[in-house]
Order: structure tokens, then sequence, then C-alpha cells
């Protein structure tokens, strides 16, 4: 037993390690600690974030990026007939499923996006509701990367000088 509890301390040990370097890594660069700014983004979420994504410029709007990440609908189209279907899921997987992680943390920590969720929940279910809010994660992500301006300074823009965020928002 005592040699399980040896490994399992060693074990979590270079997982600390790995936390640090991984901290370590994100504070080295401005777009990844803009992006720890966003409710539900963390040091690691944001790395992967930003190394899927790159350069933001790529993206004309934030629809481009929507459709680069497998976050939109598909379409199938007959004559005058439109029909909308499931995420097309042909963008980058790695993308989408941090996202959709982080839009789990975002409804969980943040009022905007819980009430969006909970809005988009009580019409279309809860999983159309969460691929929803990621894809409005993905939206402010697209504006963050693009001003390189914080995620507060939208919410003070919107409320006004006087707000002060209540909680750490990284």
């Amino acid at each position: 037993m005592n040699r399980y509890l040896r490994i399992l301390s060693s074990i979590e040990n270079e997982i600390k390690e790995i936390d640090k370097e991984i901290r370590h890594k994100c504070l080295e660069n401005e777009e990844t600690m803009l992006l720890t700014t966003i409710p539900g983004i963390g040091y690691f979420s944001a790395l992967l974030i930003y190394s899927e994504v790159s350069d933001i410029k790529r993206f004309p709007n934030s629809k481009k990026l929507y459709s680069y990440a497998g976050l939109v609908p598909s379409v199938r189209q007959s004559g005058n007939k439109v029909i909308t279907g499931k995420i097309t899921k042909e963008g980058n997987r790695l993308l989408r499923w941090v996202l959709v992680q982080c839009a789990f943390v975002a409804v969980r920590n943040d009022e905007k996006f819980k009430n969006f969720y909970e809005r988009i929940k009580q019409r279309k279910g809860s999983q159309k509701a969460i691929i929803a809010t990621a894809r409005k994660l993905l939206t402010v992500i697209y504006a963050v990367l693009r001003d390189k301006k914080p995620y507060v300074s939208y919410i003070q823009a919107y409320y006004g000088e006087e707000f002060t965020p209540a909680t750490n928002w990284a």
C-alpha cells in the first residue's frame, strides 16, 4: 500500500510541474493572457484555443471562425426549401471540443452566459443550448483577439466605468 501511495505522490508532483509549465507558457503570450480573462477559459484552454486559431486575422468575421470550428448547422437545400440540421462537425475537432468544455464552465460561473444558455435550453434543449453557448463564447474570443482587449473591458463598455469584477476572471 505504501508503494502505491509513493507512486501516486510522484505522479501528483509531475502533474504540478506540468501545470506550472502550462501556466508559464500561457503567461508568456499576450493573446493567451487575454483569453484567460473570458469566463470559462483557463490556462490550458487558452493555449489550446490559441494554438488552433493562431492568427485571428485569417478570419474576416466571426462567422468564418464558427465554420472553422465546425459549430455551424448543416444546410440541405432543394429548390426553395432550406433545411438546417445538426452542426457540421467538419471543422477543427480539438477547437470544437475545448469550446464546448469551456462553455460548460462559463455557464456555471458567469451570469451572462448562464442566462443565454437557460433561454436557449427552454426552447431547444440542453445539447443545442451548450453548442449555442460555445458559439457565443467563440464570438467573444474573436472580439478579444481582434481588438486585443480583455473581456472585462467589454463588460465595462456595456455597464459603464463603475463596473468592477467581483470575481477573478482567469
